[in-house]
């Protein structure tokens, strides 16, 4: 059985920090490929993602038309032609008709929609802890180095060296 290096604290920091660094990239690889597996089996709900973001684009372009005209009179109704209202209100009910159909698509399935919504927010989690893991073994495991090298290792050298004199 392994244990851990008690003679020397400095040994210990050095060898606790790369077991933080391993451990860490191991949980983030995990739910890694956790995420990935999510998305995997669930590939015909985030493809309907792609399609309602694209209706939601089809949407906007129809407002953004809509508010072109209405900006055209600075906003001041009674400057509209005729032709330009009847315009006006076709682009404001394909606009509602497509806002409608994008709503249809995203939220056909709440339940999926919230559990890839957690499902991200966890691997966003677990993606900051374990860069976080891996940067606070970095720093513990290059001191505890630096210090076992400079306040330890080195004297045992010297000692070694003035024995074999």
């Amino acid at each position: 059985m392994l244990t851990p290096p008690t003679d020397n604290l400095y040994k210990f920091m050095a060898i606790f920090g790369l077991v933080i660094v391993f451990s860490s990239a191991t949980f983030w690889w995990k739910a890694s490929d956790e995420f990935d597996q999510f998305f995997e089996s669930n590939t015909d709900y985030v493809n309907n993602i792609f399609k309602g973001g694209d209706a939601y684009e089809k949407f906007a372009d129809e407002t953004n038309k809509g508010i072109e005209i209405y900006n055209s009179v600075r906003g001041d109704w009674s400057k509209l032609t005729e032709q330009k209202k009847e315009e006006l209100a076709i682009i404001v009910k394909e606009s509602e008709k497509l806002r409608d159909e994008a709503d249809q698509i995203i939220n056909g399935n709440p339940a999926k929609r919230i559990a890839l919504q957690s499902r991200t927010e966890r691997y966003q989690l677990a993606k900051v802890v374990s860069f976080i893991g891996i940067a606070l073994g970095s720093i513990v495991s290059a001191l505890g180095f630096f210090l076992w090298h400079t306040r330890l290792q080195k004297y045992i050298d010297d000692l070694h060296r003035n024995q074999n004199v």
